[in-house]
């Protein structure tokens, strides 16, 4: 739940404590282990969601990326309401030559993401 006694985050932490005032019938710890039933644990992600402010989708996926400049730039998705652009604030990564579908180990991801020139450890979230 809280690995070395430490919040994993300001998210996480509100969700834990969403369910926690539920009550039993929504999540219970056994020892380390959070236990929670997946219904409550749905509407605790989506009011912290609320909360903070963020926009989501529900019952859609990412259906094409908009790619410009070797960039991509947005996503389409396709939902109930058809299919729906959505443009990044930044570019997120650099599109390679080669997209035959395969399998990546880590070195791979980590050397192509090295390349795309964005710095993913300073857009991390604190």
């Amino acid at each position: 739940m809280r690995p070395g006694g430490e919040a994993r985050g300001a998210v996480h932490e509100r969700v834990i404590e969403g369910l926690l005032a539920y009550g039993d019938e929504a999540v219970r710890v056994v020892g380390h282990a959070l236990v929670c039933n997946v219904e409550f644990l749905k509407v605790a992600v989506m009011d912290v969601l609320d909360d903070i402010g963020c926009n989501y989708l529900v019952h859609s996926r990412v259906a094409d990326a908009v790619v410009e400049s070797d960039r991509i730039t947005g996503v389409v998705v396709a939902g109930k309401d058809g299919l729906v652009k959505i443009n990044a604030k930044a570019a997120a990564m650099s599109v390679k030559k080669d997209c035959t579908p395969r399998q990546l180990d880590v070195k791979e991801l980590q050397n192509a993401l090295a390349d795309d020139g964005v710095d993913y450890a300073k857009r991390r979230p604190q």
